[in-house]
C-alpha cells in the first residue's frame, strides 16, 4: 500500500517513475559519459566548477519534481474531495 511505503520512508516517487525510462538511461549514459569527457580535457579546477554545476542542476531536478508531485497529490485530494461531495450532495436529493 502506497500509505504504508510512505509511513515506512520507503516511498520515494522520483526513483519509482524511471526505472524503465530508456529516455532516462540513455541521458544518464550521455551525462556520464560527457562528464568523462570533461574530466580528462579540463584542469582540476575547471572540472570542479563543472562537477558544481552538474550538482546544481540535479539539486534543481530533485526539487521540481518533489514540486510537480506535490501540486499533482494536491490536485487529486482535491479532486476526491470534489467528487465525494458531488456524490453527497446527489444522495441527498
Amino acid at each position: 500500500m502506497v500509505l504504508d511505503a510512505i509511513f515506512d520512508g520507503i516511498f520515494n516517487p522520483s526513483e519509482m517513475r524511471i526505472r524503465d525510462s530508456q529516455k532516462f538511461t540513455q541521458a544518464c549514459h550521455n551525462t556520464n559519459r560527457l562528464l568523462t569527457q570533461l574530466s580528462k580535457q579540463l584542469s582540476r579546477e575547471d572540472y570542479a566548477l563543472v562537477e558544481d554545476l552538474t550538482n546544481e542542476l540535479l539539486n534543481s531536478c530533485d526539487e521540481e519534481c518533489k514540486q510537480h508531485f506535490e501540486y499533482g497529490f494536491a490536485s487529486g485530494m482535491l479532486l476526491m474531495c470534489e467528487a465525494q461531495q458531488l456524490y453527497a450532495t446527489k444522495l441527498q436529493k
